[in-house]
């Protein structure tokens, strides 16, 4: 039957996700749209975005129970931990270093 789906695995840490798919990722669905083939792209993120930055300080949200990063849900206005349940609200203000530069990092499905 059918052929297996090709992976390629991309560093994107030194590249720009302007859209939040890389240059390559976006070359590739285009030309198979072009082809009148389908695409499926799957993001496995809950949330608005993985998790909220200081541009400033460079202080990024993490949970105060467990440590690990807090996801961004703006509908709620919320940060919350998917791994132990913790929320709290979106600060206005970053908790480090009191600038209001804070930023939502990452794609989600939100």
């Amino acid at each position: 039957g059918a052929k297996q789906p090709r992976f390629l695995r991309l560093d994107v840490k030194s590249r720009p996700l302007d859209s939040g798919i890389s240059g390559p990722m976006q070359q590739a669905i285009g030309q198979t749209l072009a082809a009148s083939q389908q695409v499926l792209v799957f993001l496995n993120r809950r949330g608005f975005a993985p998790t909220l930055l200081c541009h400033d300080c460079g202080w990024m949200s993490e949970c105060e129970r467990c440590d690990a990063r807090m996801t961004v849900h703006q509908r709620y206005g919320e940060l919350r931990c998917h791994h132990c349940g913790h929320v709290e609200r979106v600060p206005r203000h970053c908790p480090q270093c009191g600038k209001v530069d804070l930023r939502p990092v990452g794609a989600g499905t939100e």
